[in-house]
């Protein structure tokens, strides 16, 4: 209260200085000229414009010519009063000499009220903030008036004379300082009068209330802070720190009709176009987009052209899928200065939101390509279209990420996971792993496994992305990992990937569980696994959990009688690989020549899994004389005789079929480094092949010949006796169910006398492996075997 008195006390005295810095600026050179005319211009233009800022305030015209906030004045007051206070020394010598303790004081009063005012302007007390902008303008105008009167009563013959009234100012003759002052008191009561003092008188009631409010409510006492904030609102209703108090209060009670109710009094009573923003918002977090949209309209009908708004009602229409509303009302919230960048944000979001045709790099040219929201959202629809778009995301050595510049990161790697930069992954990942952007790492570290799941570094990629999963407790990146192993040929994993995201409640990981369970034909888990699919409220889940559970429990017999797709299916997941002849009579059943080709090479893969490379090749006479007119699938069965060519060394052919002609694009990259370093070995170029064996040991667990030869290549060149060995584990420890990973690491382990981990790891392929396998097994690594019969 003291301090507000105080405020208001400075206030008063100051707003005379501005015109008293007129007759100093005018009269102080040396041969001032027309001091009196230049003086009543330039105070008639200030009091024109403090008046025309009044009649804006009372509704009476707009006006916004004058481009200072009414602070702004005090503040400039204040600094031109220190120099007044002194000129004023003839008026209180009597009390006090003005050097030094007359400008102590002076400044002690100053340092007051500009503090208080920041404390209220901090803590928004509107009806505080509301009465000392009166008292600002009010003051000005009474006592700046007065004051004129004040300088053309006393000094209008001084003046006309082009003498130095300044040196004068505070020494009147015919109209005391008194007076001035009296008179000034007078005035701006005037104004407040006739602005309806009691209202004034309320608004500082309404803000004591709501300083005792806030501060009850730092204390954790929320009871007496809502009772003092309910109280501001009954001296001041149009209260937005007491409504919005109240709207918080009542939402942390769970209390939203009550918050509502809070938000829609601001918005009737005193409309802000943030009144209409949060009530709107009150809508929206119901998912009430036609209320929120109808509030928003009413704003924009108090506000017309309010940009806020309109980009709040252009997002609320795309909630409600009015693409052309949504589109064209944010296009309108771009020509305001305010709400230009996000403005043009959202405009490319809507257009990847809708899937709009036009090029996206042709819409980063219409709006601001230095907008990193603009290029966070043209690579998302850039995306979307199958288009690269080629820009610079890169952020250099800074250590502090915004939301755009993050999601431009991860879009970027998104847009050109066909031509990863691994140099802007390393950077990413490091960026990421800085605290100051720890709000950003699950993204930047999921987008980084991506690229390196692309680059074929799919170690990396698992790694990465497991951390990202375990460490931000994530199920959506479980269930990526889930599909990443199926695609992989390691459905076990995937497996236990989906039952990690079906433990978070991630519930569209059920499907794909499933699907995973069956490809590992575990089949008991399987069928209950499609059983509750069955009850899906998906028709498409429902309708395709119904076929393969039925696909599960069908008889051979009757499979002969199912369509050529679901003949396919069955051959997939019903016949074992001991079942050669009764699967090569079904096979023969099937009339389609694609879906026959396709079911012959998904055996071939399942043998090739299971290290059974004879039957491999046994298995893919059964398409001979079948045209192969699906690329892919070509290009799948030639790279399957090649790394058959390769495990049965047989060289020359594996290097003549390699020269002839065969192209290695992306997607078998591994498989080129792969044949290279055999074929490098074999020729004595050691140098090239440990280099290409050194990438492919960590590369791909799941590409388990790739790694079973740079671990023999160890084995042969290394000093490290442990690191064939070491290779095998790191490989296990991501694929822990591959038959040829188990295999060469019983062999390593018995060759390094581990004994323990070798016995788990024969128990482990005595149930992987039908018997004839097992024996071929024994038949092939007979020194180790008799080791353990001895």
């Amino acid at each position: 209260i003291a301090a507000t008195i105080l405020t208001i006390l400075f206030i008063f005295t100051v707003a005379h200085e501005i015109i008293a810095s007129f007759i100093t600026v005018l009269t102080r050179g040396k041969k001032p000229t027309k001091s009196l005319q230049h003086f009543l211009i330039v105070t008639a233009i200030y009091l024109l414009n403090l008046g025309l800022i009044y009649a804006d305030k009372k509704h009476l015209i707009e006006w916004s010519f004058f481009p200072f906030s009414l602070f702004l004045l005090l503040s400039i007051s204040g600094v031109l009063g220190l120099w007044g206070f002194r000129q004023r020394e003839p008026q209180y010598e009597s009390i006090m000499r003005a050097d030094p303790f007359g400008i102590y004081f002076f400044m002690a009063l100053a340092g007051i009220s500009f503090g208080t005012i920041g404390y209220f302007l901090a803590t928004a007390n509107d009806p505080v903030i509301q009465i000392m902008q009166d008292a600002v303008l009010y003051s000005h105008l009474g006592y700046g008036l007065i004051f004129f009167i004040y300088i053309i009563a006393n000094f209008i013959s001084l003046l006309g004379a082009n003498l130095p009234v300044h040196k004068v100012l505070y020494k009147p003759v015919t109209m005391p300082y008194f007076t001035f002052r009296f008179a000034g008191l007078i005035a701006t009561f005037a104004f407040f009068a006739y602005s309806n003092w009691q209202v004034s008188v309320n608004q500082v009631y309404a803000g004591y209330y709501n300083a005792l409010g806030d501060f009850y409510l730092s204390q954790d006492t929320l009871l007496p802070a809502e009772g003092y904030y309910q109280r501001s609102v009954f001296y001041a209703t149009r209260n937005y720190h007491a409504h919005y108090a109240l709207a918080e209060l009542a939402a942390s009670r769970g209390e939203f009709e009550k918050e509502k109710q809070e938000l829609q009094r601001l918005a009737d009573g005193r409309p802000l176009d943030l009144a209409y923003l949060n009530y709107s918002r009150i809508y929206e977090l119901s998912n009430s987009w036609r209320d929120a949209a109808r509030v928003l309209n009413m704003g924009l009908h108090d506000f017309p052209k309010n940009s806020l708004l309109q980009n709040a009602l252009g997002l609320t229409y795309a909630k409600l899928e009015n693409g052309d509303s949504a589109v064209l009302m944010i296009n309108d919230a771009r020509n305001s200065s305010i709400s230009k960048a996000v403005a043009e944000t959202n405009l490319m979001g809507l257009s990847a939101k809708f899937r709009v045709a036009f090029p996206a790099d042709s819409l980063v040219g219409l709006l601001n390509a230095d907008n990193p929201g603009v290029i966070s959202n043209a690579l998302a629809l850039a995306s979307l279209q199958g288009e690269p778009l080629f820009v610079n995301v890169d952020p250099g050595s800074d250590t502090l990420l915004t939301v755009f510049s993050a999601a431009a990161l991860n879009n970027y790697l998104l847009n050109h996971l066909d031509q990863v930069d691994t140099a802007l992954v390393s950077k990413i990942i490091g960026l990421g792993r800085r605290p100051s952007n720890s709000h950003f790492k699950d993204m930047l570290l999921a987008a980084a496994a991506n690229g390196y799941y692309e680059n074929g570094q799919i170690t990396k990629a698992f790694k990465l992305m497991h951390e990202v999963a375990f460490l931000g407790q994530q199920p959506g990146y479980y269930n990526i990992l889930g599909l990443w192993a199926l695609e992989q040929g390691a459905p076990q994993q995937a497996a236990h990937f989906f039952n990690q995201a079906l433990l978070k409640n991630f519930n569209a990981a059920l499907f794909n569980r499933a699907l995973a369970l069956t490809e590992a034909h575990d089949f008991p888990p399987a069928l209950l696994a499609w059983d509750s699919l069955v009850k899906s409220h998906d028709s498409s889940i429902k309708k395709g959990a119904k076929r393969m559970k039925a696909l599960l429990t069908v008889s051979t017999l009757e499979a002969l009688a199912l369509s050529d797709e679901e003949k396919y299916e069955f051959s997939r997941h019903r016949f074992s690989l001991q079942q050669e002849e009764d699967y090569a009579k079904f096979i023969g059943t099937l009339s389609n020549p694609a879906l026959k080709v396709r079911a012959i090479f998904d055996r071939c893969r399942q043998l090739e899994e299971a290290d059974e490379t004879e039957k491999v090749l046994n298995t893919l006479t059964l398409a001979k004389g079948l045209q192969l007119s699906d690329k892919n699938l070509f290009d799948e069965v030639l790279h399957l005789k090649l790394r058959c060519l390769a495990r049965q060394k047989q060289w020359p052919l594996l290097e003549q079929q390699i020269h002839s002609g065969i192209h290695f694009d992306e997607d078998y990259r591994q498989d080129s480094i792969y044949f290279e370093a055999m074929l490098n070995e074999l020729a004595g170029k050691k140098e090239e092949a440990a280099k290409e064996f050194e990438w492919l040991a960590s590369a791909n667990p799941f590409f388990e010949d790739a790694v079973i030869a740079a671990s023999n290549f160890a084995g042969e060149n290394s000093q490290d006796k442990l690191k064939p060995y070491s290779i095998l584990v790191n490989a296990l420890d991501m694929n822990p169910h591959s038959v040829k990973l188990l295999k060469a690491y019983f062999v390593q382990a018995a060759h390094l006398d581990f004994d323990e981990p070798a016995k788990e790891t024969l128990d482990k392929l005595h149930t992987l492996l039908s018997r004839e396998a097992f024996v071929q097994f024994a038949k092939e690594n007979p020194d180790i075997f008799e080791i353990k019969q001895n």
